[in-house]
């Protein structure tokens, strides 16, 4: 009887590749049986209460992804600047394309109804001369359907569609070594009364509505470049051209400088007393609307100066 008991352990044992295929099996039908959403979920809200930032952020459900290697959240609350936000679900996975050459590298997929963000955060170790070794951050994302009704507890004002891509790369402590670049196009953006703080001082927006938004950005060595800016079609009441650049400080994400051109046309049955006081004397007169051409210099938080722009 006891040899019968051991033929098979010794079996085993001299048979290296039998014993390695059933320890995996075993392991596998571990990770397979163990209940990990349980576990892992009482660990998240336990961290959540002893985290200031993560605290405001309640969801319903948590599962594991195993495909992707990734944790999926369903119904999440959270608090933005004392409002309430929500979101449909949360996926967040490792890259594996990243990790399998040997950079940290992490997806985070949001959903609500039918917007969907896609971001991909990678992170490499550089070897700086006068700093020593420093993180540098890269992130991309796009989204090809994103409502703005979806994202109210970041402006309740705003309405419309929007398709956006993006990517940048840098050191987070040193604007002059970040590239970028970002696109955006929008179709029926709507916007309520809305009141801003602007270089110019306090600013009350009446309602508008454009039937197209285009915007492409980009930054290169500390400054922004806005190379195209077109809110609004010809079928628009207001519509804004604007090109330019703006400097941020070194160190700091603050600005610096800046020099702006514009071109806003306004319709002649269109009230907008804001432009004649902010913008007078450089409106002209053209035969279905009026025409705003000007160029914003300014310093930092300065009221910039306005100068007259001969052709846009």
């Amino acid at each position: 009887m006891l040899n019968l008991i051991k033929k098979p352990f010794s079996l085993l044992f001299q048979n290296k590749k039998i014993l390695i295929v059933t320890c995996f099996l075993g392991l596998s039908f571990f990770i397979y049986r163990f209940p990990w959403e349980d576990f892992l979920e009482k660990r998240i809200r336990d961290f959540k209460k002893q985290s200031p930032v993560t605290r405001d952020i309640v969801f319903d459900h948590l599962k594991v992804q195993w495909l992707s290697l990734g944790l999926f959240f369903e119904d999440i609350s959270f608090l933005y600047r004392n409002k309430r936000g929500h979101l449909d679900s949360a996926l967040i996975s490792l890259s594996l394309k990243d990790w399998m050459a040997f950079k940290k590298g992490f997806n985070f997929t949001l959903k609500k109804e039918d917007s969907v963000l896609f971001f991909n955060f990678r992170q490499k170790n550089i070897d700086d001369e006068d700093d020593g070794l420093k993180e540098m951050l890269f992130v991309k994302g796009h989204s090809k359907s994103m409502a703005l009704e979806d994202l109210s507890f970041l402006s309740s004002s705003l309405k419309g569609n929007l398709k956006t891509k993006f990517f940048y790369q840098g050191f987070l402590r040193d604007t002059q070594s970040m590239k970028g670049h970002m696109t955006l196009t929008g179709e029926d953006i709507s916007l309520s009364e809305l009141k801003l703080n602007t270089l110019l001082g306090p600013l009350s927006l009446p309602s508008l509505n454009w039937e197209t938004v285009d915007l492409k950005l980009e930054l290169k060595e500390g400054e922004v470049l806005f190379e195209k800016v077109e809110l609004g079609s010809s079928k628009d009441a207001l519509k804004i051209k604007m090109r330019g650049s703006m400097a941020l400080s070194k160190r700091f994400f603050r600005l610096q400088s800046y020099n702006i051109e514009l071109q806003i046309d306004l319709d002649k049955n269109t009230e907008f007393a804001f432009l004649d006081l902010m913008f007078a004397g450089h409106k002209e007169v053209q035969p279905q609307f009026y025409r705003y051409s000007i160029r914003l210099v300014g310093q930092g938080s300065q009221i910039p100066k306005i100068e007259k722009l001969e052709s846009f």
